[in-house]
């Protein structure tokens, strides 16, 4: 995906559906990722986008923008798919460490410890039920961690 620092096509939809957005947000729209503040897009960002990028371009990359503006609980499973694939990323890129020995530095991928995975999941779901998302009634921090923990075992969440 090409990441610009503009804002999106589709903004004025996007400022009527959900005024007053913090800055530092960024925008799937079609194959490219609108940065209009210029923040650092980690791969995890990256990936999360991807996931809309993908879903945008079955349904139509307008329709998808309408029904997300629109409709809280399909918006809800949207971003529940992009954040479990944050937290799938999230979780390979923890388990890689630099390894400093004998010759050159290596990467070697290391189990995660119980605590890590937890904090990892939190993080994912705290930003899954964030009030930016405009999702109407609060969504429980809990139901998020379980419904990532569900869906995190499927693979490609793009495909569901």
């Amino acid at each position: 995906m090409r990441i610009l620092t503009q804002q999106p096509p589709n903004l004025a939809l996007i400022e009527a559906a959900f005024p007053g957005r913090p800055a530092g947000v960024i925008y799937a729209y079609g194959q490219t990722i609108y940065n209009p503040d210029g923040i650092n897009v980690i791969p995890m960002l990256v990936e999360h986008e991807t996931v809309h990028s993908v879903r945008q371009e079955r349904l139509g990359v307008d329709q998808w923008w309408a029904r997300y503006c629109e409709d809280a609980p399909w918006r809800y499973r949207e971003e529940l798919y992009a954040h479990v694939r944050e937290y799938q990323v999230a979780l390979q890129l923890a388990s890689v460490k630099l390894v400093k020995g004998q010759g050159s530095p290596r990467l070697e991928r290391v189990q995660l410890r119980a605590a890590e995975r937890k904090l990892i999941l939190a993080r994912s779901a705290r930003r899954l039920v964030a009030p930016l998302y405009g999702y109407g009634p609060e969504r429980h921090f809990e139901r998020a961690k379980r419904d990532i923990m569900e869906l995190s075992v499927c693979g490609d969440v793009t495909m569901l």
